[in-house]
């Protein structure tokens, strides 16, 4: 495929916004090092104003962390608003010989505006909690290409520029083991209840 992350990006908030505002991306397949993929989907949008536009590097989690730095933002402004989007073109990462990770990574994209004046607002955001454990090294990561590893023959002759698993059975039980326990911790926090929601994504 020919497209980019930002042009995934960019169509995504189409859908949701024709107003200009910040932009909060989350991406781990972005564009380039540099520049950011939100400064290019903003290109894109031909969005002219000088609303920042941020890219966030959280995985899985992504789009809950630019929720959370979004939501920040518009609560410290009187007519704030913000785009929260997610995208990835992972593809262009695939080791299509490693069947533990061909299957698990794609391309996507999806994009939220949250504005806090809006009357005709689908939902709302009580409150989002978001935390980080680095406790090991990485489990699932592209080896090369970044500070640590810069891109050489060598890298690209051990595909070291591609999608690795070492461990999915490491992710699979922190999961387990911390998912749960993560959710009834926020939700005390809130002082709310299991029951109080109807179903969890």
């Amino acid at each position: 495929a020919d497209h980019t992350t930002s042009d995934l990006a960019a169509q995504a908030i189409q859908q949701v916004s024709s107003k200009e505002c910040p932009i909060y991306l989350s991406t781990i397949s972005p564009d380039y090092l540099t520049p950011s993929t939100a400064s290019e989907t903003k290109r894109k949008l031909q969005w002219k104003g000088s609303d920042s536009a941020t890219d966030l590097s959280a995985a899985c989690a992504g789009f809950i962390f630019a929720l959370e730095m979004g939501s920040l933002f518009i609560s410290h402004q009187k007519n704030g608003a913000a785009v929260i989007a997610a995208a990835e073109a992972r593809s262009r990462f695939l080791n299509l010989e490693d069947r533990r990770t061909v299957f698990l990574f794609a391309d996507a994209a999806c994009a939220a505006l949250i504005d806090r004046n809006s009357q005709e607002s689908l939902a709302q955001v009580n409150w989002t909690s978001c935390s980080t454990e680095a406790l090991f090294e990485p489990e699932i990561l592209i080896p090369a290409g970044g500070a640590k590893t810069p891109l050489d023959e060598k890298c690209l002759s051990n595909k070291d520029h591609k999608i690795r698993m070492v461990d999915g059975v490491t992710i699979s039980e922190s999961i387990e083991k911390n998912l749960v326990s993560k959710v009834q911790e926020c939700l005390l926090s809130a002082q709310e209840k299991i029951s109080d929601y109807g179903f969890f994504v």
